[in-house]
C-alpha cells in the first residue's frame, strides 16, 4: 500500500487509471448523499471526492461519518461507468475507528499527576525515570506534543543533534507531517491555485519542518503568507481567503554552545536569513530550549507499557476541540510587559498542557501557576531574542504575573541567562545591586553586592577584602552624619552590624569602583525596596555623599551592556561624554539615568 502525500496525488491517480485497482493509505471521511441515496467518501491527500462507499463499511466504522479515519483503502477504476469512475472496494483502518474520549478523561482521575505524566511519556516511548530526567524535562517533552492538541500553535525547538526533536511528528501521529529541509512552496504548504486544493496545513493537525536551517522558500512572498497564517490561521491566495487549524513547528540544530550564541549572536541564528524577520518570529508562541534535552540513548527508551499509538493519536486529535486559554485568568493577572501576542502565546501553551496533564480539569491554582511560569519562560525566550535582534518594540521583557488573591507579583527569567553569568533581567531583591568595578590589573570585574544587617554596635562586616571594608566605611560617613536624610525613622544605624557580600560574576577581586553600589544595596535593604531589573551602577562615593568620576566609564558601560544590564545609572558629570559615544543599539538595550549623589541615585534606582 502506498502512503499518499498531497504533492503525489496526480501521480497516484494516474497509476490508478492505468492499473484499474490500487491500494493506498490515506485519510477517508464519509458523508450521506440523500439525492443519490448512497454514501460517498472524500479521500483527502489523493484529492478525490464523491467516491461511492458500500453501506457495510459505514455500519462497521461509524467514525467514518465524523472526522474520518486513516485507513488502508482499496480503490477500483471503471472507465466504462456512466457515473463516478472510482469506487471504494475495501477499507481497513490503521487507527482505531472509534475512541471514547470520555473514557480517557475519566481514566485520568485514577492517576496522580506524576503517574499520569509518566504514562504519557511512556506512550511517547520515553522512560521518565531514566538518568538525567527530571520534572522540568517532563514538561519540555510534553511541550513537543502541544502542537498536536492545540490549534494554530507555533513552536520552535533548536538544539543539538540526536535529541529526538522530530520524533513525535514522525512516529507518534498520522495527523502530523514532517517536512524535511530543502525547497518548499506556498502551493504545497498552503494552497495550490491552479488545482484549487489546500496544501499540507489543510490536511494535517501539525506541519513540522525538520532541519529548518536548510529550508529554502521558493516563493518570494512565502514569508508574508507564513506571517498571516501563523498569526490567525488565515491567508490569502489570489482572491480566495483560506483558513486552516494546523500548528507549525520549526526544528533545527545549534552548532555552537548557548554561551557562545548569547555573547555573539542570537538563538534564531540557525534559521535561514530570509526567515530571520522579527515580525515572523514574533508569531512563534514557544521556544523550547533543545540544548536542555538529553541525547537519545538506549536507556531513554522505555520498556514499560503506555497507550497504544493509534489510540493516543486519535485522543490528541480529539482534544483539539477543547480550549482552556481562559484558565490562567481565573487566578492570575499578567504584568504590563506582556503584550497581546505574549498573553495569547502563554495562554495557548497553558491550554495545551492542561489538555495533556489535566484533561479531567482536576487542577489546582498551584498547578496552573506551575504551567503559567513554564509557559511565560517559553514565550519570554522568543521575546528576548527579538530584543537582541534589535526590534525596538520588543524591549518589554520583564515578564511577570500577579496572584489575584494575594497581589504577590512574580517575575520570570531565562535559565540560560543566569547560567552563563549574564545579569538576570529581574527586579533585584532588597539589599542587592550590580556594579562593574576595576580589579588590581585595571580590568573590569562584574560583581553583585549583597547586604544584610543584624543588631549590634555599628560595624562593617562580611567576606570582603579589608581594603573594601575601609573604603565602604569612608563612604558610609555621608549616611552616618545625616541618617534622617537617608534612613526610615525606625532604623538606627548606630545599632547595626552591616554585612556585605561580593559575588564575583566575572573578573578579579575589585579594588575600586564599588562603594556607590554598596551604599545603594544598604539603603535598599533598610528601606525594604527592590531595585530596578538588571540595575548596574558605577563608581565610588566621597564622604559628603557625592559620586566620584569613574575611570574608563565608557568601557565599563559597554561591558555592563554585554553582560545583560537593563538599567544603568551614570555619574551626571560624565553622562554627556558617555551617551554621545554609545551606539544606537547600545542606547536601545538599556534605560539610562544620571545622578550626582547617593540620595539622588537611590531615588532613581528603586522600583515603583
Amino acid at each position: 500500500s502506498l502512503l499518499v502525500r498531497p504533492d503525489q496525488a496526480e501521480k497516484v491517480k494516474a497509476n490508478l487509471m492505468m492499473r484499474g485497482e490500487l491500494s493506498i493509505i490515506d485519510h477517508i471521511s464519509v458523508s450521506a448523499n440523500v439525492k443519490k441515496d448512497r454514501f460517498e467518501a472524500e479521500i483527502e491527500n489523493i484529492g478525490l471526492k464523491h467516491v461511492p462507499v458500500p453501506d457495510s463499511f459505514v455500519q462497521r466504522y461509524p467514525r467514518l461519518l465524523g472526522s474520518g479515519i486513516w485507513a488502508k483503502i482499496k480503490l477500483s477504476y471503471d472507465p466504462e461507468s456512466d457515473d463516478e469512475k472510482v469506487f471504494v472496494v475495501d477499507i481497513t483502518p490503521i487507527q482505531l475507528p472509534r475512541v471514547d474520549l470520555d473514557e480517557f478523561i475519566e481514566a485520568r482521575k485514577h492517576f496522580s499527576k506524576d503517574e499520569w505524566m509518566a504514562l504519557l511519556l511512556r506512550s511517547l516511548g520515553i522512560e521518565p525515570y531514566s538518568e538525567g530526567m527530571n520534572k522540568r524535562r517532563w514538561l519540555l517533552y510534553l511541550l513537543r506534543v502541544v502542537p498536536l492538541v492545540e490549534n494554530n500553535f507555533n513552536l520552535v525547538e533548536l538544539g543539538p543533534r540526536a535529541t529526538g526533536k522530530s520524533f513525535v511528528y514522525r512516529e507518534i501521529s498520522p495527523y502530523a507531517v514532517l517536512v524535511s529541509g530543502g525547497k518548499t512552496t506556498v502551493a504545497s504548504l498552503f494552497y495550490n491555485m491552479s488545482r484549487r486544493t489546500m496544501g499540507l496545513v489543510g490536511y494535517y493537525d501539525t506541519v513540522a519542518f525538520d532541519e529548518v536551517g536548510g529550508l529554502k522558500l521558493k516563493d518570494s512572498y512565502a514569508v508574508q503568507i507564513f506571517k498571516d497564517y501563523m498569526e490567525s490561521g488565515g491567508f490569502s491566495r489570489g482572491t480566495d481567503e483560506k483558513r486552516a487549524d494546523a500548528s507549525i513547528v520549526f526544528n533545527g540544530n545549534i552548532n555552537h554552545s548557548i554561551d557562545y550564541l548569547l555573547k555573539t549572536s542570537h538563538l534564531f541564528a540557525p534559521f535561514p536569513q530570509i526567515m530571520q524577520d522579527t515580525a515572523l518570529l514574533d508569531r512563534i508562541h514557544a521556544y523550547l530550549p533543545g540544548w536542555e534535552m538529553p541525547k537519545f540513548s538506549a536507556e531513554h527508551f522505555t520498556r514499560h507499557l503506555g497507550l497504544a499509538n493509534d489510540y493516543l493519536a486519535v485522543v490528541l486529535h480529539e482534544l483539539r476541540r477543547f480550549s482552556y486559554t481562559n484558565v490562567p485568568d481565573r487566578y492570575f493577572e499578567y504584568g504590563s510587559h506582556l503584550k497581546f501576542r505574549d498573553e495569547k502565546a502563554v495562554n495557548k501553551i497553558v491550554s495545551g498542557l492542561i489538555k495533556l496533564i489535566y484533561p479531567d480539569e482536576s487542577y489546582t491554582k498551584d498547578d496552573i501557576r506551575e504551567l503559567v511560569e513554564f509557559a511565560m519562560e517559553m514565550r519570554l525566550r522568543v521575546k528576548w531574542q527579538l530584543k537582541i535582534m534589535g526590534g525596538l518594540e520588543y524591549f518589554d521583557t520583564d515578564f511577570s504575573y500577579k496572584d489575584k488573591e494575594t497581589g504577590e507579583e512574580t517575575f520570570i527569567y531565562l535559565p540560560e541567562l543566569g547560567s552563563s553569568g549574564v545579569i538576570k533581567p529581574l527586579p533585584l531583591s532588597p539589599g542587592e545591586v550590580y556594579t562593574v568595578a576595576s580589579d588590581e590589573n585595571g580590568q573590569n570585574t562584574l560583581i553583585k553586592v549583597s547586604v544584610r544587617t543584624v543588631d549590634g554596635s555599628y560595624s562593617i562586616k562580611g567576606a570582603i577584602p579589608s581594603h573594601a571594608k575601609r573604603l565602604i566605611e569612608e563612604a558610609m560617613v555621608s549616611i552616618k552624619s545625616n541618617p534622617q536624610r537617608f534612613l526610615p525613622h525606625t532604623a538606627d544605624i548606630k545599632s547595626m552590624q552591616i554585612h556585605f557580600t561580593f559575588d564575583r560574576l566575572s573578573g578579579g577581586e575589585p579594588v575600586e569602583g564599588f562603594t556607590l553600589a554598596s551604599l545603594l544595596a544598604f539603603l535598599s535593604y533598610v528601606h525594604g525596596r527592590s531595585l530596578k531589573p538588571g540595575l548596574v551602577v558605577f563608581g565610588d562615593v566621597s564622604m559628603t555623599g557625592q559620586i566620584k568620576e569613574v575611570p574608563s566609564l565608557l568601557e565599563k558601560v559597554k561591558y555592563a551592556i554585554e553582560m545583560g544590564a537593563k538599567n544603568i545609572i551614570l555619574p551626571i558629570s560624565q553622562a554627556p561624554g558617555v551617551m554621545s559615544q554609545l551606539t544606537e543599539g547600545e542606547l536601545e538595550v538599556a534605560s539610562y539615568e544620571f545622578a550626582s549623589s547617593v540620595k539622588n541615585a537611590f531615588e532613581k534606582a528603586i522600583t515603583g
